[in-house]
Parts: C-alpha cells; structure tokens; sequence
C-alpha cells in the first residue's frame, strides 16, 4: 500500500507531488489506497488546487519532486501535462476533492511566467505508441469516444504493441453496444495478422475476446513455466476476462476479475492501470 509520505517541498504529500507531476496512474492508485484527497500542504493548497497551476512544468522544480515519488514516474513532456490535466481533474474530483482557500496560486517558488508552449501536430509524433498511450489515459477516465479515436490512429500508424490498440478497439465498441461489429472487426484483424510462435500470448488474448476460446482455456493459456511471465499473462487475462464480463452485464464477476487483477501487483502492465481504474467506479 501507498503511504503518504510528507515531502521537503512546502509539506506536500504524494498525492500533491504526484499531481504536480501531472501522473495520472499513480494519482489513481494513491486515492484508491486511501490518500486524503482535500489534505492542505504549507501553503494551504490541496491537490485540486495545483491543477490551476498547470502550464508549461516547472522542470527545474519537477526533479526535486521526482526524487520524493514513492513510484518510478513516466517520461513527461509539456505536451503529457496539458493533456492530461482533464483526466487528474476528473479525477482528483471523483474521489471527492475540493479546491481551497489557496485556489489558484501557486504555492511554488516565484519564477518568471512563461508561455504555454503549443502542442505539436499529431502528424509531427508519426507514433502509434503515443497514441496508444493517449487512448489509454482516455479510457482510464471513461472518455471512450476519444479514446476510440486515439486508438483507431495508432492502429493506422502500427506499433509494436499493435495487437493490444485492436484488444482496446474491440473492449471500446463493446461497451457501447456494438459488440458483434468489433467481434467481426477484431476476428478480421487476427486472420490477417502476422503469426508468431506457437507461445503467442497476445493471439491467445484475441481469440478469447472473439469468442474463438474458454474463459477456462484462455486462463490455462496464461500458465508458463517462468514464474514472472505467469504472473504478467495472468494480469493481462484477469482484465479481459473482467471486461468480457462487465460487457455481458456481470458486474459482480467483472468486479473479482479486476481485484485479480490488481492483486498480480504488475503495475507497470496498462492492464493492471486499467483495472485500478475500473475498480473506482464500483
């Protein structure tokens, strides 16, 4: 479990420095494990209040923060904490926050303003990989139609992890009523794709999602002889498993699922993000 650790930087505490450092996952997990969502630091400011601080990071103060993170944070760009700043909005106010006395100052030492830097144009990023991730933030806070559209460019860009952009697509139309499209769209994709080793996992992953396995199988599936990459197949199997369930209309099945999946402590795996997620709307 998280703990709240109070930090040299004007009595923040993890949940401040994780906002300041615009990660989104880990400010999921701190809240899901109980962090104080209205704690105040020195200067009177809860977490809510530091979103309206957002523009371009004070780097030069970003890596002081870092180093008091009780996790190992993402590469983070001008451009990741503009875009997300919606996603630790929702949900610092999901979880109850407030903004207080202090909203809208800044609490951090006093530097010149500087622009807001734009955003580059998403045809100069060429990345499936940073579309992918954008979907994921999306779906992480339940803004599907975005996320969708993150995802179908990843998929027209292609990246490494292309099977798990077609997994998304096919868990997104599901759960906006057009299961059997995405089953056909997804079980098109798995025909035509390149085929790996007879160990592939992410194929076994599609074959469930398209009705091609057991819930029994896909879970035998998941077994290996190396004890980490049971662990990490099993974290991907427990979310799809809980997202087929959520979609058929088994909440209390989908719920379990998700703790399992949770429980594999793989937080690394967007998965196991994903289902922390989750969790917080049950």
């Amino acid at each position: 479990m998280f703990r709240q650790q109070e930090a040299a930087l004007a009595g923040d505490t993890a949940l401040h420095l994780a906002v300041i450092a615009g990660q989104t996952n880990p400010i999921a997990l701190l809240l899901e494990h109980g962090a104080d969502v209205n704690a105040t630091n020195a200067t009177g400011m809860t977490p809510l209040d530091l979103t309206a601080t957002f523009g371009p990071p004070p780097f030069f103060y970003l890596n002081q923060v870092e180093s008091r993170l009780p996790f190992t944070p993402r590469t983070i760009s001008a451009n990741t904490l503009v875009l997300h700043r919606n996603d630790i909005i929702a949900l610092l106010k999901q979880a109850g926050g407030k903004y207080g006395e202090r909203h809208g100052t800044s609490g951090m030492p006093d530097f010149a303003p500087v622009a807001t830097p734009p955003v580059r144009p998403m045809s100069a990023m060429a990345d499936g990989v940073e579309y992918h991730n954008r979907g994921c933030a999306d779906f992480n806070s339940h803004d599907f139609t975005n996320a969708l559209a993150n995802f179908r460019k990843s998929a027209g860009l292609g990246s490494d992890g292309q099977d798990y952009t077609y997994f998304r697509i096919w868990i997104i139309r599901s759960r906006l009523g057009e299961k059997e499209g995405a089953t056909r769209e997804l079980a098109d994709y798995l025909k035509h794709r390149k085929t790996h080793d007879a160990n592939d996992w992410p194929l076994q992953v599609g074959r469930f999602l398209a009705g091609q396995s057991t819930e029994g199988d896909f879970l035998a599936a998941a077994d290996s002889p190396n004890s980490q990459t049971a662990k990490e197949q099993h974290c991907e199997a427990y979310f799809y498993i809980a997202s087929m369930r959520l979609i058929d209309g088994d909440k209390p099945g989908a719920s379990d699922y998700f703790k399992k999946c949770k429980d594999t402590n793989v937080i690394d795996f967007e998965e196991y993000q994903s289902a922390a997620a989750e969790l917080l709307q049950f």
